[in-house]
């Protein structure tokens, strides 16, 4: 009978499987996850730098907790909210910004199926505003609120007293401005009048807004205890895109 040796000398080395796998399954779990921090990054400075292009104003943008990856793979995002810092807006200083972009097609260019906006502008912002859009009269004006009545009193200081204005906000073809509901019969600054002051007031208001963005307009304005706010919406789906100075599109 012969009985087989076991060979002698060195045995080559037992593969071991598991730091393999260990790394296969780490490649899989961390790649997703390094692509959904890839899109909400670069979905995130494009936003950023659009909205402060618009603005003048730093943002901050959010998401949601659903996959930015599957959100990009099936081509919608369901929704982006945007939320400005509340330094300016264009001239408007203090104005603050709160958007919603609802269903925003990740294909070139990208859209949005509708944009809501609330802008809330605090009587400090306003009343700074206006002295520097109105020159040496400017300086001489203050503005204050009336919730209860839906009025601003613009205040005028004068060697003679102070000249208490009425005003309540209106929309005017989709943008917001102010009218004029009451004012003193004698006003003791000569060429001072109730028309020179609303169109005053007018020229403001154009010079502040111009077109709104994204095709926006005005549904609502409503004068709160500190302040006025604002909401505006698109009238239909709308292009989103860097456009030089512009930033964005009209639809």
């Amino acid at each position: 009978m012969v009985t087989s040796t076991p060979p002698t000398g060195p045995q080559p080395p037992r593969r071991r499987r598991w730091p393999l796998i260990a790394a296969v399954v780490a490649l899989i779990v961390v790649t997703p996850g390094g692509a959904e921090w890839l899109v909400r990054h670069s979905a995130t400075s494009l936003i950023l730098d659009n909205v402060e292009c618009v603005t003048g104003d730093t943002a901050d943008i959010a998401l949601g907790s659903k996959s930015m990856l599957w959100q990009y793979i099936t081509g919608t995002i369901d929704e982006i909210g945007i939320r400005t810092a509340g330094n300016r807006v264009r001239a408007a200083r203090q104005l603050r910004i709160e958007a919603t972009f609802t269903s925003v097609s990740t294909a070139t260019p990208q859209t949005a199926r509708q944009v809501e906006a609330t802008l809330t502008w605090p009587t400090a912002g306003i009343t700074a505003t206006i002295e520097e859009n109105l020159g040496s009269l400017g300086s001489r004006i203050s503005v204050s609120t009336d919730s209860s009545a839906g009025q601003f009193t613009v205040k005028i200081d004068t060697p003679l007293g102070d000249i208490p204005i009425k005003a309540t906000p209106k929309i005017t073809n989709g943008k917001v401005g102010v009218e004029i509901t009451n004012i003193p019969a004698s006003i003791p600054i000569p060429g001072l009048s109730a028309s020179t002051i609303q169109a005053a007031l007018d020229s403001v208001a154009d010079r502040l807004t111009g077109e709104y963005p994204l095709g926006l307009q005005a549904d609502s304005v409503e004068v709160l205890a500190d302040g006025a706010r604002a909401h505006l919406r698109s009238s239909g789906p709308v292009t989103i895109a860097s456009t030089g100075s512009a930033c964005y599109q009209n639809s």
